[in-house]
């Protein structure tokens, strides 16, 4: 069973919690552009706080992506309607040698005329709501709220050019783009994408970026309206979605139906009963490396869930609310936070 091992507390409430790759760190982001790094191997005793970035104070934090290498991390949020969107990149090395001037720390401003379309200010939800990194940290992707998927060349951060098969949505929030990484770690070729309408896309950057081959791979996740994030993993794909449910469905069998009609979906797992989705959240899910356990957050006191991915059955409940979950490299541990609270709570497995 999974129990807490230490309570990394901030000041605001966070909106995501995550590990560095290497397993050092545990990074924290807080709904007032807030950003926390916490020493994992010390067991959250020792903190280096990072300075608050954006244009003003109550500048909420959209997403927190850390990179491969563990070298940086992005961070995005609110945006004034008359300003482009914005990806900030930051050192993680620089920080945590510098905890006594976090404002000194390096960082680069990716930011670009062409880039995202703000959302309506009267709507009050971010341009970006996901960016990921390539293998090699060259080329980051962005996703958003005007149904764009961005790449930004690292190397020039004033430029943004858009994937071709991702074409500007109606500015609904019904047709926001939530989520995007790419299909697996170790190459560039697919990335994913889900979206508020329920589908989940794949795009293959080799094909002049422009969708894969045929329809199938563009999946409605049926009787989901929205899904907020998606786990890849050799083939098999989990979808987070706001139905009080996890699908899990086979990414290889779907491409490969010469049948399907654009909404083919062949479910191999669904988790639900155990946890909750009230609302449009950044409700998110992680699958241990393993493929054993899948962990779901959720928008009640009970708590995140943690189910076998094989059955569904229920195998704990991580009590105390959390909305973002996170399996570290190492699957002992899960850091869970969100839902309204200023902590994040690393568990282990015991």
């Amino acid at each position: 069973m999974y129990e807490p091992l230490v309570t990394l507390k901030g000041v605001a409430p966070i909106v995501q919690s995550r590990f560095s790759y290497d397993g050092n760190y545990v990074l924290t982001g807080h709904d007032d552009s807030q950003i926390s790094i916490f020493n994992a191997r010390d067991n959250g005793q020792k903190k280096t706080q990072i300075a608050k970035y954006g244009t003003s104070s109550n500048c909420s934090l959209s997403s927190l992506t850390v990179s491969p290498s563990s070298e940086t991390f992005l961070t995005t949020g609110l945006t004034p309607t008359h300003m482009p969107s914005s990806i900030i990149m930051y050192s993680i090395s620089q920080s945590v040698q510098n905890p006594d001037n976090p404002g000194n720390h390096n960082y680069t401003t990716l930011q670009s005329t062409n880039g995202h379309t703000p959302a309506p200010r009267h709507l009050s939800i971010p341009s970006i709501n996901s960016t990921c990194y390539s293998c090699n940290e060259k080329i980051i992707l962005s996703a958003g709220f005007d149904g764009k998927v961005l790449v930004w060349d690292v190397r020039a951060p004033s430029h943004a050019h858009k994937i071709t098969g991702c074409s500007p949505l109606s500015l609904k929030p019904s047709d926001s783009l939530n989520f995007v990484d790419f299909a697996a770690k170790t190459d560039d070729k697919i990335i994913v994408t889900a979206s508020s309408s329920g589908c989940v896309t794949f795009y293959d950057m080799r094909n002049s970026h422009q969708p894969l081959g045929s329809t199938c791979t563009k999946v409605n996740v049926q009787g989901s309206p929205i899904v907020t994030n998606v786990v890849h993993r050799n083939g098999m794909v989990w979808a987070c979605c706001l139905d009080n449910s996890i699908k899990c469905f086979d990414y290889q069998k779907t491409k490969e139906n010469p049948e399907s009609d654009g909404s083919f979906l062949d479910v191999v797992q669904t988790y639900e009963g155990s946890h909750k989705a009230t609302a449009f959240s950044a409700l998110t899910c992680s699958v241990a490396p393993s493929m054993k356990h899948v962990v779901v957050g959720s928008e009640d006191d009970d708590g995140a869930a943690v189910y076998a991915v094989t059955g569904g059955k229920l195998i704990q409940k991580l009590q105390n609310g959390a909305v973002h979950v996170e399996f570290a490299r190492s699957e002992e541990w899960i850091a869970t936070g969100g839902y309204g609270k200023s902590e994040s709570i690393i568990w282990k497995w015991q």
